[in-house]
């Protein structure tokens, strides 16, 4: 099946999204979403500045070397206070603790200090509530969900992480706490941060986010309802659930990282080199194997403490993602798209390297697109994009491939067509070569004996004389057949109905085919099935043309008894039959003698002549006349073909009835002006007009035509259309501008169709179709001349 292109777009289309839809919640896209997001940030990732910021890591090395003066590790919160104090001394802006330090005795609880913040954790167990830890929780928490009233209800949380149980530091009054959560993708890779968390309806912010708002405390706007984050003046794009989409920066490897033990020595030992603190937020973490944590990042494996710090540097600087819009991974899903579009309106004309070429531009362009929006700060579903466009590709090229094997298919039939026709045509060639030539044969023939032989006898010669006119009537309706059949093909023939008598039509093909009976000692009989209207509306020339093939086709394949043309009227048809006890027709033969070049068996054309194209023209003119025709025939039993076409009753016009060849001829008087070109079709005329009894003129083109009709007294103009210097129309045309009032009759080869109206358009009052009869020119004539006598002798 050939579909539509809008189908097959649609269908492309659909099947693109409905692929990457179900693709999309797997985990090898989330995977594969992943390491493509991570690779291209690592590809277009800045330095960002990380002066403000310094690491102290409490590494394995610092518990080695600090084991005999610290003892083993957790250490003392005592220690803890003395290196905030130190730093504080020293000018650190914020010490920030990345460092659950809960669940201590009372005597080892933290100082208060306004230039430290402690962190929290989530706990995904309920635990106790206590009264001390609400009020606590209350004090340090930056919002309230009041829409919450209990953890059990944390799905119908919006704008940050639920958590069932917080658990705080143990401090005698914080002054900032921050939650710090490592949360991974579904891959292990920490590529976003949650940065508000709440439990119990009360909201704190993340480590990153409380070391921010307190080391910056007039820069920084956090509205978790809104999910806004203002820092600076420029706004961080949250998700929905409250997140930040980290962009890492280049220059990660730049963080300055201080190992505990070196800090230590330089706040003991009064000799040592005081590290440059002053002004810096100082982020105290471990990355040892006893108490530390790691994340996997897109740029390496990050310990938690450094993971934080990171995070606040990017925070700080605006080095963050803006989630995807529906709006642009929609336009890139459009993009995607459009390139299997275009090559689905190509067509079969699209080439294999064509869709080699999309299929690897395809990925890169979206690549390239995905490239430009996340230095842009804006990350996308590119993935999902591509994912669409390459489907859509591949449903494409299963069309393209399909279309390709049809159009294969077809033009292997196409061939096979073609190498028939050509044999019918060879056939039908070489057979209208000898139909061709048997009657030329003829007419050449006797016409030399006539011309030369001096002692032919006046009988012989007009026998001679009437051989060569059927001949020639044969010839012409060979010709009229392939003209015929050329109109038909090229679609210019128009069927024209008017009034007309069918008995009258029937009874005058009979009578015209009546010598041909007569020879082949046949009878030919015409019947009345019903009562038949007087007129009808019918176009007679095509119903004679179509009785007269097959009654022609009648007569030449009955051998012995009778061919008969009965007709009948079932209102609003004309049913006419054609009944013979010829040969008869196989049945597997019945549909095959209507195509043009072929003929019931490959003997036909020898035995009884002919080439196969009157059935043909036959069932097309019946077709155009919106009839149908049928037949039923056995061999050796006759055959008897139906036609039936609709006909609408009506009044037929008074009309003068042709003149035949059975009524005398008339000699007529008057002067007519011949303008012919063609030096013989002219002589032929003028001795036509002559045996009238007409007076004659004659000119070779239309510019003297216009001069002699103007100058001279003519009772009729007979003016050829195709002529040099001045064609027929346009002759006609002059004369009727420079008001000649006199008859003017065209002259053509033409039996129908525009070209006749164009006649009449001109200026013409009648035609006379080539080959012009005395007969024909007689009818023509004798209504415009002045006067006729009875001829006493034929001509």
């Amino acid at each position: 099946m050939r579909w539509n292109l809008a189908v097959k777009a649609v269908v492309v289309t659909t099947a693109g999204v409905l692929f990457a839809s179900v693709f999309a919640h797997t985990t090898l896209y989330k995977r594969l979403d992943g390491w493509l997001h991570d690779s291209l940030q690592r590809t277009v990732s800045a330095p960002i500045d990380l002066s403000e910021v310094l690491v102290v890591d409490i590494d394995d090395a610092s518990l080695s070397t600090l084991m005999r003066a610290l003892g083993p590790w957790p250490y003392n919160r005592d220690t803890f206070a003395y290196v905030q104090s130190y730093l504080t001394e020293r000018g650190a802006r914020l010490v920030v603790y990345d460092l659950l330090l809960a669940d201590t005795l009372e005597s080892e609880a933290l100082p208060a200090r306004r230039n430290a913040v402690y962190a929290g954790a989530g706990f995904t167990v309920p635990l106790p509530i206590t009264p001390a830890y609400r009020s606590q929780l209350e004090t340090l928490a930056i919002g309230r969900d009041d829409s919450l009233a209990h953890g059990e209800d944390e799905e119908k949380a919006s704008g940050y992480r639920q958590w069932p149980y917080l658990k705080l530091p143990a401090t005698a009054d914080p002054h900032a706490v921050g939650v710090m959560n490592i949360q991974p993708d579904e891959d292990g890779i920490v590529r976003r941060v949650a940065l508000f968390h709440g439990s119990q309806g009360f909201v704190l912010p993340s480590l990153s986010l409380a070391a921010l708002m307190a080391a910056h405390p007039d820069q920084v706007q956090a509205d978790w309802p809104r999910r806004m984050l203002t820092v600076r003046r420029a706004n961080i794009p949250l998700t929905n659930q409250g997140e930040v989409l980290l962009r890492y920066p280049s220059n990660a490897h730049e963080l300055r990282v201080l190992p505990f033990y070196e800090l230590m020595f330089a706040a003991t030992q009064p000799d040592s080199t005081p590290p440059h603190v002053a002004d810096k937020v100082v982020f105290i973490g471990s990355s040892s194997f006893a108490g530390g944590t790691h994340a996997y990042t897109p740029i390496a494996r990050l310990p938690g403490v450094q993971l934080s710090a990171l995070t606040y540097a990017m925070l700080a600087n605006g080095s963050v993602l803006a989630p995807p819009k529906l709006a642009v991974d929609a336009a890139i899903t459009a993009f995607a798209l459009a390139l299997p579009l275009l090559l689905l309106w190509r067509g079969v004309e699209a080439s294999g390297h064509t869709y080699f070429l999309v299929f690897i531009g395809l990925p890169l362009l979206c690549m390239g697109i995905a490239v430009a929006l996340l230095m842009g700060g804006l990350s996308s579903n590119w993935l999902y994009a591509l994912t669409a466009g390459i489907a859509a590709w591949a449903c494409t090229m299963a069309i393209w491939l399909f279309d390709i094997a049809n159009d294969r298919r077809r033009l292997r039939y196409e061939a096979i067509a073609a190498r028939e026709a050509n044999r019918l045509k060879s056939e039908f060639l070489n057979q209208v070569t000898h139909e061709l030539r048997t009657p030329l044969t003829a007419i050449m023939g006797f016409n030399k004996i006539n011309q030369y032989t001096e002692d032919l006898g006046r009988e012989a010669r007009i026998k001679n004389s009437e051989i060569i006119a059927h001949n020639c009537e044969h010839l012409l309706a060979l010709i009229n057949n392939h003209l015929d059949l050329a109109k038909i093909e090229a679609g210019t023939l128009v069927i024209a109905p008017a009034p007309e008598d069918p008995e009258q039509l029937c009874r005058d093909v009979v009578t015209t085919l009546q010598p041909v009976a007569d020879e082949k000692r046949l009878r030919i009989k015409f019947t009345r099935m019903t009562e038949l209207p007087a007129a009808l509306m019918l176009d007679a020339f095509r119903v004679r043309q179509v009785l007269m093939n097959l009654m022609s086709n009648a007569l030449k394949f009955t051998q012995h008894g009778s061919v008969e043309l009965a007709v009948g009227y079932q209102a609003p048809t004309l049913v006419l039959e054609v009944r013979d006890t010829g040969t008869g027709i196989p049945a597997d033969a019945l549909e095959r003698i209507f195509r043009p070049f072929e003929q019931a068996d490959a003997t036909v054309a020898q035995r009884f002549g002919g080439t196969g194209l009157g059935l043909a023209i036959t069932r097309t003119l019946v077709e155009l006349m919106d009839g149908a025709i049928e037949v039923e025939s056995e061999p050796g039993m006759g055959s008897t073909f139906r036609v039936r076409l609709p006909a609408e009753v009506t009044t037929r016009p008074d009309t003068v009835r042709p003149i035949t060849d059975a009524r005398p001829m008339e000699i007529l008087s008057g002067r007519v002006l011949i303008a012919e070109d063609n030096e013989d079709v002219r002589a032929l005329i003028e001795l036509q007009l002559r045996k009238l009894g007409v007076e004659t003129t004659s000119v070779t083109n239309g510019l003297a035509a216009v001069e002699a009709a103007l100058s001279g007294n003519y009772d009729a103009v007979l003016i050829d259309m195709e002529m040099p210097v001045m064609n027929g129309f346009e002759a006609t045309n002059v004369l009727r501008t420079r008001n000649y009032h006199g008859t003017i009759l065209a002259l053509t080869a033409h039996q129908e169709g525009t070209e006749i109206e164009r006649a009449l358009a001109s200026g013409c009052d009648g035609v006379v179709r080539k080959p012009a009869s005395i007969e024909s020119l007689r009818a023509a004539l004798k209504p415009v001349l002045r006067g006729s006598r009875r001829a006493t002798g034929g001509v």
